[in-house]
């Protein structure tokens, strides 16, 4: 055996060489603990290769042993240079990898601030991720802190909603641009951050306010990296209240023996008068009276003569009115009978039996009364924002007061026949998706003390573009945790769940909804297991789901998103977000961000359907959006029909347009001229697919 031991010394020494050059051992683990936490340390065995080196230096980096850190992510670049989200290790076993990255991180909390920018930016080439520009915004600002970037201005903001602006509509579109010389950090709006991937040297934003009628200020704040301010402030009113229109002449019910009546009214607006037209041909005008008279004579036709008035106000609201007049013999048997129609229509059959005038019964004096036009109990209210409230009372002696559901309506014109528009918000949230009922209540008094009143009940119906069910329905499924990130993977979930449905833009299936295709064992089985997550997405009716992996990073959490088609189960993008903190405001921020990243990847867009054609018997659709509007494969569109509005001659009003959805088509091919689809779904026999038809995504 002693023959031996000269080559046992050598295998032993050469053992503990090649461990040396492998890395397999580590510097004394005992220096590496804090706060009762081991630093410096790997899943299973440290095999000296690439991945060892990177998962070994994340761990040093969320100890805080950043050169340490830095010295394995360097190790590791030497055999893999690139970042990736899924980066093969062995066989078909795959890791996220982001040594640039996480370099640009170490050099950061290691003072070395352009290294830290330069590695940032590199990494950020490779692959575009929130942590990312979150340290490349730091590692930018502790420069300009230390003068090594001039930051020569604050930055600026421009707006499409001018100072003010008069709107007719409570849900207020606003794009937002900033600019800075060397990046925009922050953009607020009314306090709230916008939510921002990037601190860049330009950023846009398109965000939709909701408000009520009245005059509002909004305040727009920039901040650039060097914690300069920029604030810009609007002022504009919301108008949903049209002209009313005051008739001084003729009164009620006429009868006229002369070829022409004369029209004699008054119609104010809080917000200015624009023009009044009668008959469509305009005969006043104004630019922004908020009272304007108007006096013309109208040629008449033998027998019943319906004249229509319209007033606009300068935010564009209308309000119609009609002069109902009959021209004839003021003592003749067709001016008595038109008469009875008007006022008692129950005489009118007694009278249609009677020879001749003396026997005819008297006609009814002219009652004060509230008429209603619109809305109207036998239609449905189509619109999903609003209940357009139009109608007239005619008091003798004069309205003194005026409510719309108990609100004071307070634009009259002192006239004896009051028309009046307004419209009035829908606020109630299951309303506004889904329709119901609703009672419109209109009550005045005039100014004996009298009190007259008409109510309507009406159906919600609104239109199927802006209802729950046209919104692009999505699955958060799995959201897996790693290491101590899995106590906080659910709420992560659960907040995007929210912000998602906040922008309606799109509808996330819930417990009860996936409770229908699966069993209680098989959900909690799929929302904990992303690959059973897959087979899910296939028998629910989502078009998309998301499943999520959640990382930690010293303080912070890095959340990546896979979106994955339900149809074909391809990835058809990544979304992520990075919380600087693991409390409620930065998980508040990073749902905020992913769904901002989604809402991206899926624009709503409104477009025409260009071409329909027919290849080896299955039929193709065109649209024209293109490449250039950021469609995704796999995106569904509806087409829909439109009917004009159409003016009812009886009531005095123009109802409609009306919308309807006529089928649906899944995107496959999205060009540089125009996208090709197919249809999934034909919703309609009443209608069939034209060109020219008005189409959006879901």
């Amino acid at each position: 055996m002693e023959g031996f031991q000269p080559m046992t010394k050598w295998v032993i020494t050469g053992v503990i060489i090649c461990c040396l050059m492998s890395g397999c051992s580590t510097p004394d683990r005992s220096a590496y603990v804090r706060d009762g936490i081991q630093y410096g340390v790997t899943e299973g065995v440290f095999r000296g290769r690439w991945w060892s080196y990177y998962e070994r230096g994340t761990s040093f980096l969320s100890g805080k042993f950043y050169e340490e850190a830095a010295a394995d992510f360097e190790t590791a670049l030497i055999n893999r240079s690139r970042d990736s989200w899924r980066a093969r290790t062995y066989g078909l076993h795959f890791t996220n990898y982001f040594p640039n990255r996480e370099l640009g991180v170490a050099y950061y909390y290691m003072g070395r601030y352009e290294e830290a920018a330069a590695q940032l930016e590199s990494a950020l080439d490779m692959v575009d991720t929130a942590r990312g520009h979150y340290y490349l915004g730091h590692a930018r600002r502790a420069l300009i802190a230390q003068g090594m970037l001039d930051d020569r201005a604050a930055p600026s903001v421009t707006t499409t909603l001018s100072q003010d602006t008069l709107l007719n509509d409570p849900f207020v579109p606003i794009e937002i641009t900033a600019t800075d010389d060397l990046g925009v950090a922050e953009v607020r709006l009314n306090d709230r951050i916008l939510p921002q991937r990037a601190a860049r040297t330009a950023v846009q934003f398109r965000e939709e306010l909701v408000l009520r009628e009245g005059t509002h200020d909004i305040e727009i704040a920039a901040r650039d990296l060097a914690d300069k301010d920029h604030v810009e402030t609007r002022r504009f009113t919301v108008d949903m209240t049209g002209p009313t229109i005051g008739f001084f002449a003729p009164l009620a019910e006429a009868v006229i023996d002369t070829p022409t009546v004369t029209i004699e009214g008054v119609t104010v607006d809080d917000h200015g008068v624009a023009s009044v037209t009668v008959n469509d041909r305009v005969v006043a005008t104004a630019d922004g009276a908020k009272r304007l008279p108007f006096h013309t004579d109208v040629a008449l036709e033998p027998g019943e003569n319906r004249i229509r008035v319209t007033a606009r106000d300068m935010a564009g609201n209308e309000t119609h009115g009609q002069v109902v007049v009959f021209h004839g013999d003021t003592d003749g048997m067709a001016a008595h009978l038109w008469l009875l129609k008007q006022r008692d229509p129950a005489l009118l059959m007694l009278a249609e039996q009677s020879t001749h005038l003396a026997a005819l019964p008297d006609v009814p004096d002219a009652e004060d009364r509230i008429v209603l036009r619109s809305p109207r109990p036998d239609q449905p209210n189509r619109h999903n924002r609003a209940v357009r409230v139009a109608g007239e009372v005619t008091v003798t002696s004069g309205v003194d007061a005026l409510l719309i559901n108990d609100e004071p309506f307070d634009q009259l014109t002192g006239a004896p026949r009051e028309v009046f528009s307004q419209r009035i918000p829908i606020e109630d949230e299951t309303l506004l998706e889904t329709g119901g009922r609703m009672t419109v209540t209109v009550a005045a008094r005039d100014k004996d003390g009298q009190s007259l009143e008409e109510a309507v009940d009406v159906e919600l119906r609104p239109i199927s573009l802006n209802t729950l069910e046209s919104r692009m329905p999505v699955a958060v499924l799995a959201f897996e945790g790693h290491a101590e990130a899995t106590a906080v993977s659910d709420r992560l979930r659960l907040g995007l769940e929210e912000k998602l449905l906040s922008r309606r833009r799109f509808r996330t299936l819930d417990r009860t909804q996936l409770q229908a295709v699966l069993t209680e064992h098989e959900l909690a089985s799929a929302l904990g297991n992303p690959a059973e997550a897959i087979r899910l997405g296939q028998v629910t009716p989502a078009h998309v789901f998301l499943i999520g992996d959640v990382f930690p990073h010293g303080d912070g959490m890095e959340i990546k998103v896979r979106i994955i088609s339900t149809e074909t189960t391809d990835v058809l993008g990544i979304i992520d977000g990075y919380a600087e903190a693991a409390d409620s405001s930065g998980f508040d921020r990073a749902a905020e961000a992913l769904a901002t990243e989604l809402e991206r990847l899926f624009p709503r867009l409104s477009g025409e359907l260009l071409a329909i054609r027919e290849r080896g018997g299955v039929q193709e659709l065109y649209f024209d959006w293109t490449s250039a509007d950021g469609l995704q494969p796999g995106t569904y569109a509806l087409i829909v029909h439109e009917e004009p509005a159409e003016y009812d001659e009886v009531l005095g009003e123009y109802f409609g347009p009306y919308i309807t959805e006529v089928g649906r088509a899944r995107i496959e091919d999205i060009a540089d001229t125009m996208t090709r689809g197919r249809p999934t779904d034909i919703l309609t026999e009443e209608i069939t697919l034209e060109q020219g038809m008005a189409a959006i995504t879901m």
